[in-house]
């Protein structure tokens, strides 16, 4: 992970993270206080169907995220995420390992009119590594930003942009500290507004990532994919199970 993007920002070790940069994120917008009481449990299988990780969220009174619980396959603990809040917008993110240790950390800093400008991440030990300077957002998504590595002093930005050709698309180019275009990430929209693919092209690498939406407009499930020739193969899938009850329950035996 190497640059700020999508929702908000930040590549960090977990394997089911809020704030992924470059990388979507269904929780970023319960953390933003975009949308409230988001799922209670989310659960990843693999191509074969059997279940590798699984992550408990819990919620403040107002809705929004305050922490993430993560579970290896076997069900032991795998780390755990906090998130804490200051006039309603959060201020600062803390990953734990499964023995409490405090392994990376993020600080939120707002402009004078309650617009975030910047996140600051840093190691256990308090050594800062990036910053990502933010110059618009829209609606949950970054469409502008930098990152700052503080030991390489390299800096990585992007633009989301819509695209010419298609009115429910948004393009994002991500370019390196010689602006050369090293990646590019094309996110696709129903007519509701809902997100239903990415398209990663980096390299010679393209993924795919598409997304299942239910009657009641909540995110179901989402499945991750990388092409091999003219085929796209499934890499892993995440069921979401809601505390008032979802049809994705019924689909989560392995």
């Amino acid at each position: 992970m190497k640059h700020c993007a999508t929702i908000i920002l930040f590549f960090l070790t977990s394997q089911i993270y809020s704030f992924t940069p470059g990388k979507w994120s269904h929780m970023d917008r319960y953390v933003l206080g975009l949308e409230k009481f988001g799922p209670s449990t989310e659960i990843v299988k693999n191509q074969e169907g059997k279940i590798t990780y699984t992550a408990e969220y819990e919620y403040d009174s107002s809705g929004k995220l305050t922490k993430e619980k993560y579970s290896d396959k076997d069900g032991k603990s795998d780390g755990e995420t906090m998130f804490f809040y200051e006039n309603g917008k959060v201020s600062k993110e803390e990953l734990y390992s499964s023995d409490k240790a405090l392994k990376e950390s993020k600080k939120y800093k707002y402009g004078p009119g309650g617009e975030l400008k910047e996140i600051e991440l840093y190691s256990g030990d308090g050594k800062a590594i990036l910053k990502c300077k933010i110059n618009s957002i829209d609606n949950g998504l970054v469409s502008d930003a930098e990152t700052i590595w503080y030991v390489s002093q390299e800096t990585e930005s992007f633009s989301l942009k819509k695209d010419l050709k298609a009115e429910s698309v948004l393009n994002q180019e991500i370019y390196d500290n010689k602006k050369k275009l090293t990646a590019e990430i094309k996110y696709s929209f129903d007519k509701l507004g809902n997100l239903q693919t990415r398209e990663n092209f980096q390299g010679n690498q393209l993924r795919l990532n598409r997304l299942n939406y239910n009657v009641s407009g909540k995110l179901e499930n989402f499945s991750f994919h990388v092409k091999q020739g003219d085929k796209w193969n499934l890499v892993k899938t995440h069921y979401l199970i809601y505390r008032n009850g979802s049809p994705v329950q019924n689909t989560l035996k392995n």
